[in-house]
């Protein structure tokens, strides 16, 4: 769509000499805009870059060489405190990650395009938490929780919606919850949000790491003359068709960094495999036909996890906005337990993820976050690419030379792929 990316808005080549960030402020001094990491123009009014960025001196910087979620010092930092207790000692089995120092250098890219472009003279929103079963979503959020967390960044309001109660006369920018859903393809979700922009649009935004995608060329004129017309509004993308598509939407060259799901860290299995091959497959409008047909021709039955029980956390928090709605008053009283009860139902997704993928010696998956929960917990599997192309444009983007990762264009391919790494000539997928 439309015209190319400027020069360096793809930003810092995979295998350059030092790693994203060194030096800058994300381990407490400052940079400038370009910070070392993949970058473009990345926003629309006033730019971020040359805050300084990084931890107070006092905040312990979480021990990475953990595959659990350490919890760091101070009442909003680390993710442990809005997870399960039962997550204590769940992330140990098969710990031993060989792209570890990836999945380090892609999380540094990440924090610091975050301290580079949220505002540090006050605290932020972030909002649209997913009130629905999709693990990758959940797992996009407890990443941003992390990354802000260990950046020092406060956030004073959170939302299950990107609708703000009350006008955040104490919010100095707020930040959209990352995804996949900026386009046609969930044109509920996008909508809403640009109806949102447009209501507070003299509040700074910042949108975390988007693939972008329009099917309806009258769809994305709308989309267009919203977008531009929003303020002060500061995205990251996370493929390379994302952003030229987002060069052409917004007017500006967004910025191109990793899935804000990096922000976990390296992780582990949770448990030790219980079958050679597991299929990890979409059931909705973004599975490609050919995907659909194969699976019915080989009779097998995939697996996936759109649907859930209601967990502890995720009861609690329902029944919290259903307070919340009926007194209205009390939000800012009760907004500190509501970011932990997010925090919780977050963190039960991820574990019911996490449990599903481990259960595989291989995976096999059409997810963009079946492919990145396998990489962060260092379990081999092959990727068959979804309806849109986000999810073969990330891996080719990002995680390409990751050990154990491999793109099929089929799924008797990526079948066919996962036996040799199971070491299995049967098909003894599960779902």
């Amino acid at each position: 769509m439309g015209r190319s990316p400027g020069p360096g808005a793809v930003g810092m080549p995979r295998g350059s000499g030092a790693a994203a960030g060194e030096g800058c402020g994300c381990r407490g001094g400052s940079h400038g805009r370009d910070g070392g990491a993949a970058s473009g123009g990345g926003s629309q009014g006033r730019g971020g870059g040359g805050r300084t960025c990084g931890q107070a001196e006092s905040r312990a910087r979480p021990d990475e060489g953990e595959s659990t979620f350490r919890e760091s010092a101070g009442p909003e930092t680390g993710l442990r405190r809005g997870m399960p207790a039962m997550m204590g000692g769940r992330f140990g089995i098969e710990a031993d990650n060989p792209n570890r120092g990836e999945i380090l250098r892609l999380k540094e890219q990440l924090q610091v395009a975050v301290c580079e472009h949220v505002r540090r003279d006050g605290a932020v929103a972030l909002v649209d938490f997913p009130m629905y079963a999709n693990v990758g979503d959940s797992a996009i959020w407890l990443g941003q929780e992390r990354i802000l967390a260990e950046s020092g960044i406060s956030v004073a309001y959170r939302s299950p919606l990107p609708c703000l109660v009350e006008r955040p006369g104490h919010v100095r920018q707020v930040l959209y919850s990352g995804g996949g859903n900026l386009g046609d393809v969930w044109p509920e979700v996008d909508e809403r949000r640009r109806r949102q922009l447009m209501l507070w649009r003299e509040i700074p935004s910042l949108m975390f790491p988007q693939s972008i995608y329009f099917k309806d060329r009258g769809a994305w004129r709308r989309a267009r003359e919203e977008y531009r017309a929003a303020g002060e509004l500061t995205v990251f993308v996370r493929d390379d068709d994302s952003l030229e598509r987002g060069a052409e939407l917004f007017g500006s060259v967004p910025r191109l960094v990793p899935d804000a799901a990096f922000g976990l860290g390296p992780l582990s299995r949770t448990t030790r495999p219980r079958t050679d091959i597991l299929v990890l497959a979409r059931r909705d409008r973004e599975q490609k036909e050919n995907v659909r047909r194969e699976l019915r021709a080989l009779g097998l039955r995939a697996t996936d996890w759109v649907t859930e029980r209601a967990a502890t956390g995720l009861r609690a928090l329902q029944w919290s906005e259903r307070l919340l709605a009926r007194y209205p008053a009390k939000l800012r009283v009760l907004a500190r337990g509501r970011g932990l009860l997010m925090r919780r139902a977050a963190a039960e997704r991820l574990v019911r993820g996490l449990d599903m993928l481990s259960q595989g010696a291989v995976v096999v998956t059409d997810r963009l976050h079946g492919h990145v929960l396998c990489a962060l917990a260092g379990i081999p599997h092959v990727i068959v690419d979804n309806d849109n192309g986000k999810v073969g444009a990330f891996w080719r983007r990002w995680t390409r030379g990751f050990e154990g990762s491999r793109l099929a264009g089929s799924l008797q391919e990526a079948l066919d792929v996962a036996r040799q790494m199971a070491g299995t000539r049967a098909i003894t997928a599960v779902g």
